[in-house]
């Protein structure tokens, strides 16, 4: 599933601050010269969710209740800032560190020639 147009910009603005921003995948034209100048062939971020699940618990049997709403994403990102990058990397991100929510694994982006053009 692909996050819609809006809800991908929410999400590279909101990541920009850990380092990495989520690029917009590009459509091409269904028949070649039938694009007009300005039109918009954005295709939305390059972010699919691969799981999403919410977890509702207690620390202690008397004690308030815990919901955490979690989601695994898999694409592409663009680093624009290393060093905060790394920061988010080794520190998470998001409120629910303390609980092993908010880790970031990446890893080379494979790319084919036939993607080169």
């Amino acid at each position: 599933m692909f996050l819609p147009p809006s809800g991908g910009r929410n999400i590279g603005q909101r990541y920009e601050r850990h380092g990495f921003s989520i690029p917009d995948a590009t459509a091409t034209p269904l028949v070649p010269g039938l694009q007009t100048e300005g039109d918009d062939l954005s295709a939305g971020p390059v972010v699919t969710i691969v799981s999403h699940d919410i977890l509702r618990f207690r620390k202690r049997p008397d004690g308030p209740r815990v919901t955490l709403s979690t989601a695994t994403f898999e694409g592409r990102l663009r680093v624009t800032d290393p060093d905060t990058l790394r920061a988010s990397l080794l520190g998470g991100i998001g409120p629910a560190k303390g609980y092993g929510q908010g880790l970031l694994t990446l890893a080379p982006l494979h790319t084919t020639e036939a993607n080169h053009g």
